[in-house]
């Protein structure tokens, strides 16, 4: 019997090998994954910092941005305009307000009339008197 329980214990040995080997390389990927998240988030964190003290974008780029989203605006018959992507993603990431319709994953498709109101206020506040 004694002689039994040990080739028992021996192929059970191999299986609990096997598993504490997999739990140890999941542990070390989880481990290696969150600290990668940690680093993304501090890289954000200096974009933003440095997006902030070199914010000054020429007056000339919003105001050609404003001409092309305002155009559009006066052709819309309703509240939502879905055109000139670029124009919009331009205003999100030099003014931080972000319009408030859906976007997909290839960036912002629509704007509101609103939104377009704000970027103006936000433009007329920061370029007064330049």
């Amino acid at each position: 019997m004694p002689g039994r329980l040990a080739v028992t214990f021996g192929k059970h040995r191999k299986q609990m090998n096997i598993i504490f080997t997999f739990i140890l390389l999941l542990c070390l990927f989880v481990s290696c994954n969150n600290k990668g998240d940690e680093k993304q988030t501090a890289i954000k964190q200096d974009t933003g910092i440095k997006k902030i003290v070199t914010h000054k974008t020429p007056e000339v780029l919003f105001l050609y941005h404003l001409k092309i989203l305002d155009s559009a605006a006066k052709l819309a018959l309703n509240d939502t305009i879905r055109c000139c992507s670029v124009s919009i993603e331009f205003m999100e990431e030099n003014t931080e307000i972000e319009t408030d319709t859906e976007g997909s994953y290839v960036g912002p498709l629509s704007f509101l009339k609103k939104d377009l109101r704000k970027w103006h206020e936000w433009f007329d506040k920061e370029y007064a008197q330049k």
